[in-house]
């Protein structure tokens, strides 16, 4: 008449399970819930709550990679701008800046008047200026940022926008 099994052990958890299901009821009595209720209330709200979990993951994680994005963007832009303020106390005033941010390489190209890329002098202080840009953003990055400089005339702006420059500033008339 000994009814215990083995119980003690997962298995014999199962077994009790298995011959006491007849037992179960799904619904409130005396003010409390059955141990079934209590468990697929637990299942659903687990599942429910795992649901939102990994939703709430995905949006932490396009949340933190547009946050990354804005910062990169900003810092390439302030970057950009220190050139031209740069080419300005030169004495040479650029003539438009394009950014293309959606390369796996993002780009800057500077457009400044012809004159100034046939003066060695002052390419090789450009170009200077430029590699340390590009230091100052590979030190903060670990990556690479593209800065080239070009001559404002015969400039197809519909060439760089379908090339992805799709930001634009101009400076000249």
């Amino acid at each position: 008449m000994n009814n215990c099994t083995n119980y003690g052990t997962t298995q014999g958890f199962q077994d009790y399970l298995e011959q006491n299901k007849h037992l179960s009821k799904s619904e409130i009595s005396n003010e409390y819930f059955h141990v079934n209720v209590v468990a697929d209330a637990y299942n659903k709200g687990f599942e429910d709550g795992e649901q939102n979990a990994k939703q709430n993951f995905i949006d932490d994680i396009i949340s933190k990679h547009n946050e990354q994005f804005v910062q990169n963007s900003v810092f390439i832009y302030i970057l950009s701008k220190r050139i031209i303020d740069y080419f300005i106390s030169q004495n040479c005033k650029p003539c438009s800046l394009f950014i293309n941010l959606s390369a796996r390489i993002p780009s800057v190209i500077i457009s400044i008047p012809d004159e100034y890329l046939l003066d060695d002098d002052f390419v090789d202080l450009a170009y200077s200026k430029v590699f340390e840009i590009r230091q100052v953003y590979d030190n903060v990055y670990k990556k690479m940022l593209d800065i080239g400089l070009i001559g404002s005339s015969n400039l197809n702006i519909d060439l760089l926008k379908a090339d992805r420059y799709d930001y634009q500033e101009n400076y000249c008339g």
